[in-house]
């Protein structure tokens, strides 16, 4: 075990990160009790109690006296916190399982946070933790680092100039690393040239599960529909979802996953229906088959006519990411920024 430290010699980019964490929330705690107890409990979505409690006239009973009253009592309850931090949410079973393990050795309150980025979202991990035994008085918080900064933010308005300049110089500290989420200004941009009426009346888009031009791996918030040299349908992404393995004769989906997922209205049966619906309905263009599984992009809430145009020549060959330079706070806004634009123009 080693003190969190202002110039730490860490090798490895998740320690050093840790650390930076840490020593912000460690000053913060020592300017105030109550902010880091609102921190902590808005990440956690709990009321958590931290620091030193003041009581007085307080009962108590020992084998001397029958009962005896304590003018004042100043006391702290037990809290222990485990935080796991990854640079890429993948997150292990069995390392999950030993954090509980030893926490459930601990006396008093016991927390386990998980710390990442969470740019696929938190399913995969809310399914991991779904599938192992937790005694009910373990919290575990699956917790992003936009989360963190948001909580830090909105608790931390305090006049201590120190602190302030900390806050602005983590939140480039961890923008620099790619830790905070840019996925709601993407667009997964797909050349559809054979199949862009089929997308559009299912509302999803096909293509095998066999990853490189096919891959889809970064997180977007919506979907571009490419044909002719420019984009006239975007939409928003609701899911992406993986058909490893499925069997036609059947109609039965053997092995599956959710990649990502933009709606949380959507359920994981919500989710496998949908899949079901399009891979064995042969008016959907899949371009695939169930050796090689499947992978589906689901979208909802379509804009049309856009004129968003491709700006150099030639065609376009497996998806391109677009990044809009501005946030954007919903479709209608984005529609606003690229309508009759060019790509490197937005």
């Amino acid at each position: 075990m080693s003190e969190i430290t202002m110039f730490p010699t860490y090798s490895q980019g998740e320690n050093e990160l840790t650390n930076y964490t840490s020593l912000l929330l460690k000053t913060i705690y020592n300017e105030s009790t109550l902010i880091f107890n609102d921190i902590l409990s808005s990440i956690l979505e709990e009321e958590i109690e931290f620091g030193v409690k003041f009581n007085q006239q307080e009962g108590f009973k020992n084998n001397i006296a029958k009962r005896n009253i304590a003018d004042g009592i100043i006391y702290q309850k037990e809290i222990n916190v485990f935080i796991e931090t990854k640079i890429s949410d993948w997150f292990y079973p069995q390392q999950i399982q030993n954090y509980i393990d030893n926490l459930r050795t601990k006396n008093g309150i016991k927390v386990l946070i998980l710390l990442s980025d969470f740019n696929n979202g938190k399913a995969n991990v809310e399914d991991l933790i779904n599938k192992i035994k937790i005694n009910e008085d373990i919290r575990i918080g699956i917790v992003s680092f936009k989360d963190l900064l948001e909580a830090i933010e909105e608790y931390t308005q305090i006049n201590n100039d120190i602190i302030k300049n900390m806050i602005v110089d983590y939140k480039n500290y961890i923008n620099d690393k790619g830790l905070l989420p840019n996925w709601e200004s993407v667009i997964d941009v797909i050349p559809v040239a054979r199949s862009l009426e089929e997308n559009k009346k299912h509302m999803a888009y096909g293509c095998p599960n066999i990853g490189g031009r096919y891959a889809h791996n970064r997180r977007a918030k919506y979907i571009g529909l490419y044909k002719n040299k420019a984009v006239n349908y975007i939409a928003e992404i609701d899911a992406v979802v993986k058909a490893n393995r499925f069997n036609m004769d059947t109609k039965e989906i053997v092995d599956w996953e959710v990649k990502y997922k933009n709606n949380d209205s959507l359920t994981e049966e919500n989710l496998k229906s949908k899949a079901k619906e399009l891979l064995f309905n042969s008016d959907f263009y899949r371009n695939a088959n169930n050796e090689e599984g499947s992978l589906l992009i689901l979208f909802s809430n379509p804009r049309e006519d856009l004129n968003f145009q491709k700006p150099t020549k030639g065609g376009l060959f497996g998806y391109k990411y677009i990044e809009i330079k501005e946030t954007v706070k919903d479709i209608d806004e984005l529609v606003l920024k690229i309508k009759g634009k060019k790509w490197d123009e937005v």
